[in-house]
């Protein structure tokens, strides 16, 4: 308990404070959970020590359950959206607008199949080298110059620019995902944040939406996916006033958790983003 509250704590620190770069993909805290029980119980640990700290937990997507309600199975996988301070999320999206496709943060909590209790959480620095935040020090900056001039890192993100109002967007989007049956747990108009001195600001919005068809064969396949499901599409505006819809790759995702041996599903969803990004946009 006393380790889960440190990592925790180190979290938000950076989240609060300065970004690092340091890190890069999934941050294990394997022994972190192992004395809990089962899975719910991790769950609530973490939810404890997580609120404790500052942050508002805004769901908890339980995979199990919406796989076992199409008459799937999967192994407890619960995975916990939590929000830092408002001041710390208005920030990070104002450094940059797409940094919102990986928040709220997502702490996955998962029983594998040997039946050792997990948690893996997205680290700091994979969500700063994916979204390539303005950052502030100097000697960053020439650093991540220098290295662009090797080559531009992909960060596996899908922008679609927009021929409608962010509104119209999202609105279009809610509605053909709904027509579609998707399943949408949580639309996040991050405008919520703007205070006075920011109401020139453009903040984008989030919309979660999954279909456990579609999305447990994939963490059947490897367990860890599940931190980045269900889906994303984030709506935002830039600076120019252009709206774009946002998403992450699909192959990227495969690519990220090592899924293989999906590519047929892999593809059929990435051809269904892009029709629904298409639709959202007005093209």
């Amino acid at each position: 308990m006393r380790f889960i509250r440190k990592n925790i704590f180190v979290l938000f620190f950076v989240f609060s404070l300065t970004p690092v770069y340091a890190f890069s993909g999934l941050g294990s805290g394997d022994d972190l959970v192992a004395e809990a029980e089962d899975v719910p119980a991790a769950v609530e640990i973490v939810k404890s020590v997580l609120e404790a700290q500052g942050f508002n937990i805004e769901i908890v997507v339980n995979h199990e359950a919406a796989a076992a309600s199409v008459g799937l199975e999967l192994r407890p996988t619960q995975v916990i959206f939590a929000r830092p301070a408002k001041r710390v999320e208005r920030s990070l999206l104002f450094r940059s607008s797409t940094i919102g496709l990986d928040m709220p943060i997502k702490i996955l909590v998962y029983e594998d199949i040997e039946g050792e209790i997990r948690l893996k959480i997205n680290s700091v620095g994979y969500l700063f080298d994916r979204h390539d935040p303005y950052v502030s020090d100097g000697m960053l900056r020439l650093l991540q110059r220098r290295l662009a001039s090797i080559g531009e890192v992909e960060g596996g993100v899908v922008n679609v620019e927009s021929n409608q109002s962010l509104a119209e967007t999202v609105n279009t989007l809610l509605s053909e995902l709904t027509s579609r049956g998707f399943r949408i747990p949580l639309t996040l108009d991050y405008n919520e944040l703007e205070s006075h001195s920011y109401r020139h600001r453009h903040l984008p919005t989030l919309i979660v939406f999954g279909n456990p068809n579609v999305g447990t064969p994939l963490m059947q396949e490897q367990q860890t996916i599940a931190i980045d499901l269900p889906q994303k599409f984030l709506v935002w505006k830039n600076r120019r006033g252009a709206v774009f819809i946002s998403y992450n790759a699909p192959a990227f995702l495969a690519e990220r958790h090592g899924v293989v041996g999906q590519d047929g599903r892999i593809g059929a969803i990435a051809n269904a983003l892009a029709a629904i990004a298409a639709i959202g946009a007005g093209i």
